[in-house]
């Protein structure tokens, strides 16, 4: 558990990655890492979801995979069109340690054949910017994408605007800068399954025209989500929380929605997120739903805010443990002058039966 005693050093840490992001420098992957990629093996995180004491933990995996030589592409043109040609069943490319500027989408997985697809873009610390303008990419059903130690910034886009996944994706060391959607998915909107590790960071991230039901300014998902030793900061699901015009997006960094499917995130941080139900997370199922297992380990969550679950608005079971939770707080009116509720965390009726879900905390302490 997270002690106050160390909550400084905590918030010092934090700084200091942040310092990193805007100075455009990607973080180093750990020697482990390194020398399995020198070693021409894939490093990607898989979620294993494992029984161990009851209780279920997410593991990390190292694939080794046999492969040809990455190869080294120099402009976004040649990444595209190494994406868009790729027909193996297990693809790498390395970037330089440089900007790409976008210039128009990618869609990773166009054949119809029914063959999964691995592409995997390992980034060397490069920085690939959407200028403000441009969504970055659509993973495909049946295909997968991994990112590894690179930057995706100014990325723009409805939803999604650096990734669209209805496959698979893994971010290793990422960091998602400044990215805008306009209603779901500042950073990331997927169907299918996302796993986020290694350091990845969710920076500014925002959802500008959102209103209740979109949200997730860093990431939205209807499916498996499992994040580990990440920092979601500053992320921004805009909304107004005035009696007379309560409305907005929802979710400031994360907005799990209509998901049945299993929910874990460990060793992760949450500081200075804004969303109007679940100023961090919001976990929702319209159709009242209550499935798929929802933990949250060894986590902290400070300085978030929102009308309703400052920290946390649940309507599923939720269990956390181990986790710390300070300053952060609920503001303003709801439609009708509803009051704010759930300074830490909300846990809201189930739609369909009208029962709560079960909130289960262990080990874990609330501050101011």
């Amino acid at each position: 558990m997270i002690s106050k005693n160390v909550k400084i050093f905590t918030f010092i840490s934090l700084l200091f990655i942040i310092l990193l992001v805007l100075g455009g420098v990607s973080a180093q992957s750990t020697d482990e890492t390194q020398e399995d990629i020198n070693a021409d093996t894939t490093i990607s995180t898989d979620s294993n979801i494992i029984e161990q004491d009851n209780e279920m933990n997410v593991q990390k995996q190292v694939n080794n995979k046999n492969t040809k030589e990455a190869t080294t592409v120099s402009t976004y043109d040649e990444l595209k069109n190494k994406i868009n040609g790729a027909t193996d069943e297990w693809t790498e490319i390395e970037l330089e340690n440089k900007t790409y500027t976008i210039n128009e989408p990618i869609t990773w997985g166009t054949r119809s054949d029914g063959q999964s697809r691995t592409f995997v873009i390992r980034g060397n610390g490069a920085i690939i910017d959407g200028s403000n303008t441009y969504q970055f990419i659509t993973v495909n059903e049946n295909y997968r994408l991994d990112l590894l130690n690179l930057t995706i910034q100014h990325t723009k886009a409805d939803k999604g605007a650096a990734v669209i996944n209805y496959g698979e994706l893994n971010a290793h060391n990422v960091t998602f800068l400044e990215n805008t959607a306009a209603y779901d998915g500042g950073a990331i909107y997927s169907t299918g399954r996302v796993i986020v590790s290694g350091n990845t960071v969710f920076y500014k991230n925002m959802i500008t025209n959102g209103v209740n039901g979109n949200g997730g300014a860093a990431i939205f998902t209807t499916g498996e989500l499992a994040i580990a030793d990440s920092v979601f900061s500053r992320n921004n699901a805009t909304y107004t929380a005035e009696a007379s015009a309560s409305n907005g997006a929802n979710g400031g960094a994360i907005f799990v929605s209509n998901s049945i499917s299993d929910l874990i995130i460990q060793n992760t941080s949450f500081w200075y997120n804004d969303g109007r139900h679940g100023g961090a997370i919001l976990i929702d199922d319209n159709l009242g739903r209550n499935e798929g297992i929802k933990r949250i380990t060894g986590c902290e969550f400070v300085f978030n805010s929102a009308l309703y679950g400052g920290a946390i608005e649940v309507y599923n079971d939720l269990l956390i443990e181990d986790s710390y939770f300070s300053d952060n707080e609920v503001w303003g009116y709801g439609s009708s002058n509803i009051n704010p509720k759930g300074g830490a965390i909300c846990v809201n009726d189930l739609v369909s039966s009208g029962t709560p879900g079960k909130l289960t905390v262990r080990n874990t302490t609330f501050e101011e």
